[in-house]
């Protein structure tokens, strides 16, 4: 198989960390950026409406990591195993892989097609489950190249995905709060609607067994404390579209979204406060890097970081 090896393309940043709030790093590009993956507080990497881009310092230097796929792709969802083994996604009904910490990828064939866009990468153990459009959803393992397609038996676009373990995951993307739910790996599924109506869900993220969060349009919070069974809705104090909520443990947490909204919780949702973001950008995605470190990225190549006091 043919190889490219890819030159270096270097985004400078000269923004120094403050410690507390939230800094603007230079991207150096007015594009979108869809995703975000750290594999510790100093090495990530960018998925954007442009190519792949990682850093190593932190995210002060970018460098562009997809010189080696040929088409003009687009780039939705990217997730990193360990600083080798990584994953990329998008709206190409294709899986790009790399096993060299971004240095070259190759397309994985999925067996989906008619432009399937994907949007989120969930890991679970061994496994790697990646969801999209149509209700597409499709499962792999992180030693294969063989893609397995998983009838959800739902056709509203997944936008995001939390797999605690091979077996438990849900999936949210839909209207009134569209929740999925699996306890045998995606064998079967359970819908789940909220009963507040006309929202739509877009993102989900469980901080143990028990204890998970979605997120979604007109300031929509709702936890569960059961696994999924019962949810409840909490007071964001905010009306704005949120697309993206991550948490480092058990009570502390970030939802983020429209008109550069950032709100932060340190009880467990019971309050969340609003930060200030420097931007009216659309925040896409939040993501926390360890050692009090988080990172969210959006709009016009906005990167916004924060290490906490």
């Amino acid at each position: 198989m043919k190889r490219i090896f890819p030159y270096l393309f270097i985004v400078f940043c000269t923004t120094c960390t403050c410690f507390g709030q939230w800094d603007s790093l230079s991207f150096g590009m007015d594009e979108t950026i869809h995703d975000i993956s750290f594999i510790n507080a100093d090495t990530g990497f960018v998925a954007s409406a442009k190519g792949i881009y990682g850093t190593t310092d932190g995210g002060h230097h970018w460098i562009c990591k997809s010189t080696s796929i040929e088409e003009n792709k687009s780039f939705y969802a990217i997730y990193f195993v360990d600083h080798l083994i990584g994953y990329a996604a998008g709206g190409h009904d294709k899986i790009w892989m790399t096993r060299n910490g971004g240095e070259t990828w190759l397309a994985e064939t999925t067996g989906t097609w008619g432009g399937i866009s994907f949007h989120s990468i969930s890991p679970a153990h061994l496994d790697i489950f990646i969801a999209g459009s149509s209700g597409n959803l499709i499962k792999g393992s992180i030693y294969s190249n063989h893609w397995t397609q998983i009838d959800c038996g739902i056709y509203e676009g997944f936008q995001d995905a939390d797999f605690l373990d091979p077996s438990t995951g849900f999936l949210v993307g839909g209207k009134d709060g569209l929740i999925l739910k699996t306890v045998d790996g995606g064998i079967s599924w359970t819908t789940i609607r909220s009963e507040i109506k006309n929202w739509w869900s877009m993102s989900v993220y469980f901080t143990d067994t028990k204890n998970g969060y979605v997120a979604g349009t007109y300031g929509m919070i709702i936890k569960t404390t059961d696994l999924g069974v019962t949810w409840v809705r909490q007071n964001s104090g905010t009306t704005a579209d949120l697309h993206s909520i991550c948490f480092s443990d058990k009570n502390h947490g970030y939802a983020i979204g429209a008109g550069g909204t950032i709100l932060k919780t340190n009880d467990g949702g019971l309050n969340w406060i609003l930060e200030e973001s420097k931007t009216l950008n659309y925040l896409v995605q939040v993501c926390y890097a360890g050692k009090k470190t988080w990172y969210i990225v959006g709009g016009h190549g906005t990167i916004l970081k924060k290490v906490e006091d």
